[in-house]
């Protein structure tokens, strides 16, 4: 597990940090997680041989690799008594977090073909962490959209509910979902025209 390091790092990086690691040790738990980080992961040098190594077309390849594996019947899990600190870029937070989402949106695209021979346990897991990934993110966008159409043409309980949404951004863990969709909606846009597969170190 990762916790952002130093009093700098972004509010909405410790909320999301704070998610994510919860879940990936709950997945864990369950069977497998089909999310990793390549800097600390291990695999038994069979399996990975097995799986035909790393890919290179997507950005995520640790996770796709992990996932892979688990697919094929063993576990990839990450535990609870590990804890690291990351540094979190001191420019383009934004971009990096632009980044990452796009190579998840990469994974899990490339992993609906594992579903079909995962244990049942697993196939579970991805399906819930492909629907978060890539159908939540677009619910929200249209819902989104969709109410603001309403309230121009006068509805007013369009409005409120617009209202409501804005005013709930005060809250922390709903303003750290709110931009991890809307991450996610960004990055699927542009690995329609950059992967970002390669890219320059940042300053942490």
């Amino acid at each position: 597990m990762k916790d952002p390091e130093g009093s700098e790092a972004p509010s909405i990086e410790l909320g999301y940090r704070g998610y994510y690691n919860v879940l990936r040790v709950a997945e864990s738990k369950a069977y497998s997680t089909p999310i990793f980080h390549g800097e600390l992961a291990s695999f038994r040098k069979d399996l990975l041989e097995e799986a035909g190594g790393f890919p290179v077309d997507i950005g995520s390849d640790d996770s796709h690799t992990a996932t892979k594996i688990a697919a094929m019947g063993y576990r990839a899990i990450m535990p609870e008594d590990v804890l690291c600190k990351e540094l979190v870029p001191k420019r383009g937070y934004n971009s990096w977090r632009i980044r990452r989402a796009q190579h998840l949106v990469q994974h899990f695209m490339k992993a609906m073909k594992l579903k079909v021979k995962a244990p049942k346990n697993f196939d579970r897991i991805l399906k819930v962490e492909e629907y978060l990934h890539l159908v939540n993110p677009w619910i929200l966008l249209g819902g989104a959209v969709l109410l603001s159409a309403s309230a121009i043409m006068g509805s007013l309980i369009s409005l409120i509910f617009l209202a409501l949404g804005i005013a709930l951004l005060m809250y922390k863990p709903y303003r750290t979902w709110i931009s991890m969709q809307l991450y996610l909606v960004i990055a699927a846009i542009k690995n329609l025209w950059s992967r970002e597969i390669v890219w320059e170190k940042q300053e942490k």
